[in-house]
């Protein structure tokens, strides 16, 4: 117990580190790039508590993941500290993707496939690959392009050189600071913008509204879609889409829907018009009847038929073809038939 260095609890760089390096040693276990050299270590003694000094305390309160990276730093085990704020960043947009609306989010993620009915609750977010996190945090402008394309390299890099997964590429203290700057300033105290903010509060609201939506109310949601970015347009569609689908929706909740569904598709481009086609025809073709029939319900609101897929568009017009012969031919029986 002698040997153990007494430190002040303002120092940040463990001095026991390399005992246990030269304990490894000792014991014939591999002890070379275990942790950082001490100069990689002296630059972030130098940088990290000065850092960490500037950030809110309501960025710091609650992210144990940012002390985990703090104690990899200092110890010099930089692939851990790196695995360490890249955890904190999840546990962050998964956060603002709650926030945001999970309907939404799952929507935008996984919509159009089989598994979408089984992304439900929040803790269903984990179950998505960290790279869908990402591009669906983009998508929704839960993070900006800049930030999306930094975290990008971010994950790369956790998934080539950290901790996780078997790696010889020695982390530099630059390198190591410059990740934790990015994941706490463009993710960790960053907060989504107030156009998306405001989309999560209107599905909220609208999937419990079974008052009829007075023409006041309507024209003032109906100028709101206009102020809206076009993509922001797209994922809202499909959720409005989705919330009047689905077998649980109160009838009086799709009215509403009905009235404000025009607005809003108008506003949106060809892409997220054609891709709710294809939804469309998935539910037709995955025997979804109650789902198919109220969708095909949603395009006849919104006129949007031609959007459906093409096999669904050969559908209709053999469909007009076949009502249209029979109504003829009953024309032609009644016209003849003998008095």
């Amino acid at each position: 117990m002698n040997s153990i260095i007494s430190q002040s609890s303002g120092s940040l760089v463990d001095p026991q580190a390399q005992r246990l390096v030269d304990f490894l040693r000792d014991v014939g276990l591999p002890h070379e790039n275990i942790i950082a050299d001490p100069s990689e270590r002296a630059i972030i003694a130098s940088n990290l508590p000065a850092y960490l000094s500037t950030l809110p305390a309501e960025v710091k309160r609650d992210a144990r993941y940012l002390s985990k990276f703090v104690i990899g730093a200092g110890t010099g085990l930089f692939d851990y500290a790196l695995n360490a704020i890249w955890n904190e960043v999840v546990i962050d947009l998964r956060k603002k993707a709650s926030l945001y609306g999970l309907d939404i989010f799952f929507d935008a993620a996984v919509g159009g496939s089989k598994t979408r009915e089984f992304y439900k609750v929040e803790d269903d977010i984990a179950s998505l690959k960290d790279s869908v996190l990402l591009d669906t945090c983009r998508k929704l402008e839960l993070i900006s392009d800049t930030t999306y394309k930094k975290l990008k390299h971010i994950l790369d890099m956790r998934n080539d050189i950290g901790i996780s997964h078997p790696t010889v590429y020695t982390i530099n203290a630059f390198e190591l600071l410059g990740w934790l700057q990015t994941c706490v300033q463009d993710v960790l105290n960053d907060r989504p913008t107030e156009a998306a903010l405001q989309i999560q509060v209107f599905i909220s609201n609208l999937k419990g509204h079974t008052v009829p939506l007075d023409t006041t109310t309507r024209q003032t949601l109906e100028r709101r879609f206009a102020e809206l970015p076009s993509h922001l347009c797209g994922n809202l569609l499909r959720t409005v889409f989705g919330i009047y689908v689905a077998p649980d929706t109160d009838q009086a909740v799709r009215k509403n829907i009905a009235l404000l569904a025009p607005a809003l598709w108008a506003k949106c481009l060809d892409e997220p018009r054609y891709k709710l086609g294809i939804v469309l025809e998935g539910y037709n073709s995955n025997l979804y009847k109650d789902k198919y029939q109220l969708g095909e319900q949603f395009f006849a609101v919104v006129g949007g038929n031609a959007y459906r897929s093409a096999n669904e568009r050969i559908i209709i017009v053999d469909n007009l073809i076949t009502s249209y012969s029979t109504n003829t031919m009953v024309g032609t029986i009644s016209i003849t038939r003998p008095r």
